[in-house]
């Protein structure tokens, strides 16, 4: 297996597990993430959480507009993952948002810059793709 596909592979696995919790669990959802982060939003605007708890209350939200569309779950349509140095990688994803039944709601691409820690991987900074939403 070729590094990047190792590393791919590893950040699906990685994102798998977050898209899972979030829907699951915020704390845990949380817990892929490295405080303080930032994303940057559709809008231009950045939302970073200095701490779990800013990140859980931002987040809750989320879930809530999510699921009053009908989410019930997210899937990745397509991941690609550029290794920036020793434990540090860029994974971008596209991805879908999904009702029980598995049709789709809408679409985003999203890029991560995560760090590596001795407990796995950590997103420090997210940036939504403006024009990505379908």
């Amino acid at each position: 297996m070729t590094p990047t596909i190792e590393l791919e592979t590893n950040l699906r696995d990685f994102f798998d597990g977050y898209a899972r919790a979030f829907h699951a669990d915020l704390g845990r959802f949380c817990e892929h993430y490295h405080f303080p982060s930032t994303t940057a939003r559709l809008d231009g605007t950045l939302q970073s959480f200095v701490t779990k708890g800013e990140a859980m209350d931002f987040f809750a939200g989320a879930k809530e507009t999510y699921e009053a569309e009908g989410c019930t779950h997210w899937g990745i349509k397509r991941l690609t993952a550029l290794p920036l140095g020793a434990g540090s990688a860029a994974a971008t994803i596209d991805w879908v948002m999904l009702r029980a039944d598995e049709s789709p709601i809408r679409g985003w691409t999203q890029t991560y810059n995560v760090i590596a820690s001795s407990n796995g991987w950590h997103v420090l900074l997210s940036t939504l793709h403006v024009g990505s939403e379908s």
